[in-house]
C-alpha cells in the first residue's frame, strides 16, 4: 500500500507510508514526503494495537489506525501532533527526470533476496543483458545514508539510471537496498562500516556461486568506494576491477573536517570564522571517538559545547555547525564513531584489482583532495624490490633490450590486459646535449620521443 495524505495548514506538504514485504518475506514500512523529494525513510520499530499500527521513525512517530477504507494518520515531531487521512494511492507522485530509464528494456531484471552478514537478508534487483551467455557483472554500491537500491537522492534514481546504462551496454547489474532500508532486513539506525563491508563480501560469494558471470567488479559512490576497497582487498581472486566514484580515501576524521570546512564556507564564514567553527568541529570529534558509550559521549558533547563562551556558540548556530555529523542525536549513534575511525588508506593500499578513480573538483560532500589520497595509496606500492629488479634487468638483457625498453613492453602488455588495445603509445625522453659546453651546464636539454608499437597477440614480454 502506497498511502498519501495532505496536511493542513501548508501551501501543499504531502506525507505517505509505504507498506510491503521485505526480501525476507516480512512485512514492513517507510515514510516518504515527495514535496521534499524524500522517499524510503526507514523506520525503526513497528508496534501493532488492534485496527492501530505505530511507525517509530528516529525523528518522530506515525501512528495509522484504520477506518473502513482509509487510515487516519497522527504525525507527532515535537509537541503537536498533526491529524490527517491517508488514502490508498498506485504510486508516490515523483518528479519527471529526463534520464529515468523508461521502457523498452533490451535487457531482464530478477528481484533476489540474498544473504548479508549477521543474518540479513538484502532485497536486489539483477538487471541480466539480452544475448550475452556469461557477462561481466558490476554490483553498485551505496553511498552514505539511507540508500535504496535505485540510490534516489531528490529523486534522481541514480543507481537506476547507472544500471540502464550499462545494462544495455551487455554488462550485467546488481543493485541492492542497503541494511535496513526498504527490502532489506536489519537495523540501520545502528549499523557500522565493518557490517556494510561483510553484506558486500557475502553479496559477491552468492554471486559467485551463480557461476554465470564471466568476472565481478564493484562500483562504488562515495562511502561506498571504501566498502568495495574494503571487500577488492578481503577476496582480491573474487573481485576483478573497482570503479570509486566521489570515493572517500582521507581518514576518517580529515574527511569529515574538510566537509565542515567547506559547510562553513558555504554558510558565510570568513576563513577566520572557518578556523575556528574547525577548532570546536575536531574537539566535538576526539570527544565522540573518546567515549564509546553513548550517555557520557553526550554528557560530554554537551559540556564542550556549554564551555564555549557566548559568542563562538553564536558563531556555531550561525553556521549551523550543530546538524548533522555534528548533531546530539547523531553522535550517540555507532556508525558516526565508526566514520571517525575509518582508515580507507588501509584499504585501497592493499587493492590488488584495476582501479578507476573519479572525483569531481566542485564536490563539497567529498572533496577532490580524495582523489590524491586514494591514487598515493594506490602507487605507492613498490613493483620490484633488489632482487627483483636485477632478474628484470637480466631478462631484459637476454631478450636484446635495455632496461627501459622492459618497461615498455611490460606497459604494452598491461595496456593491452586491460583495454584489449593492439598499439601502445608512448614517449620516452631523448638527451640532446652534444657540445662540450652543453655538458659543463647543469640540469638537462632533452625532448620527448613518440613511441608506437604494434602488440604481437597473444605476445610475450620479449615479443
Amino acid at each position: 500500500y502506497d498511502l498519501l495524505a495532505e496536511i493542513d495548514g501548508f501551501d501543499l506538504l504531502r506525507l505517505g507510508a509505504e507498506v510491503f514485504t521485505r526480501a525476507d518475506g516480512s512485512l514492513w514500512a517507510s515514510v516518504a514526503s515527495p514535496d521534499q523529494d524524500a522517499y524510503d525513510i526507514p523506520v525503526a520499530g513497528i508496534r501493532e494495537h488492534g485496527q492501530t499500527a505505530v511507525l517509530d521513525l528516529s525523528f518522530a512517530v506515525l501512528t495509522l489506525t484504520w477506518a473502513g477504507d482509509r487510515f487516519a494518520g497522527e504525525w507527532k515531531q515535537g509537541p503537536a501532533p498533526l491529524a490527517f487521512e491517508l488514502k490508498k494511492t498506485a504510486n508516490f507522485p515523483m518528479k519527471a527526470r529526463a534520464q529515468t530509464p523508461r521502457a523498452p528494456f533490451p535487457y531482464r531484471t530478477e528481484t533476489l533476496a540474498l544473504p548479508g552478514a549477521g543474518g540479513v537478508t538484502l532485497g536486489a534487483t539483477l538487471s541480466l543483458p539480452a544475448g550475452v551467455p556469461r557477462p561481466t557483472l558490476v554490483v553498485l554500491v551505496g553511498g552514505s545514508g539511507p540508500t535504496t537500491r535505485d540510490a534516489s537522492p531528490a529523486g534522481h534514481q541514480s543507481f537506476a539510471v547507472l544500471a540502464d546504462y550499462l545494462a544495455r551496454r551487455g554488462t550485467a547489474v546488481l543493485r541492492y537496498d542497503k541494511r535496513g532500508i526498504s527490502r532489506s532486513t536489519g537495523d540501520y539506525a545502528r549499523h557500522t562500516l565493518s557490517q556494510l563491508t561483510g553484506d558486500l563480501l557475502e553479496i559477491v560469494r552468492a554471486l559467485e556461486k551463480r557461476k554465470q558471470f564471466r568476472r565481478i567488479g564493484l562500483i562504488g559512490h562515495s562511502e561506498g568506494a571504501q566498502i568495495a576497497a574494503a571487500a577488492a582487498a578481503r577476496r582480491p581472486g573474487s573481485v576483478g576491477f573497482v570503479v570509486s566514484m566521489a570515493g572517500v580515501g582521507m581518514d576518517g576524521l580529515a574527511s569529515m573536517l574538510a566537509q565542515d570546512r567547506i559547510w562553513a564556507l558555504d554558510h558565510g564564514a570568513t576563513p577566520e570564522e572557518a578556523d575556528q567553527a574547525i577548532d570546536y568541529a575536531k574537539r566535538y570529534y576526539e570527544t565522540v571517538l573518546a567515549h564509546a558509550e553513548p550517555a557520557p559521549r553526550i554528557a560530554a558533547l554537551e559540556a564542550l559545547y556549554n564551555a564555549l563562551p557566548p559568542e563562538r556558540q553564536g558563531l556555531i548556530r550561525k553556521l549551523e555547525m550543530n546538524v548533522g555529523t555534528l548533531s546530539l542525536s547523531w553522535a550517540e549513534k555507532p556508525f558516526v564513531r565508526a566514520i571517525l575511525q575509518a582508515n580507507p588508506s588501509a584499504h585501497w593500499r592493499a587493492v590488488r584489482s584495476p582501479v578507476l578513480v573519479l572525483n569531481g573538483g566542485r564536490d563539497h560532500q567529498v572533496p577532490a583532495e580524495n582523489l590524491d589520497a586514494i591514487v598515493a595509496e594506490m602507487v605507492g606500492e613498490m613493483i620490484m624490490d633488489s632482487e627483483q629488479t636485477v632478474r628484470f634487468e637480466a631478462a631484459c638483457a637476454t631478450a636484446g633490450v635495455r632496461f627501459v625498453g622492459g618497461l615498455f613492453a611490460c606497459s604494452a602488455q598491461v595496456e593491452h590486459q586491460f583495454t584489449g588495445a593492439t598499439t601502445y603509445y608512448g614517449l620516452t625522453p631523448r638527451d640532446t646535449r652534444r657540445t662540450s659546453d652543453n655538458f659543463t651546464t647543469q640540469g638537462w636539454f632533452t625532448g620527448l620521443v613518440p613511441i608506437t608499437v604494434p602488440i604481437a597477440i597473444p605476445a610475450t614480454i620479449s615479443q
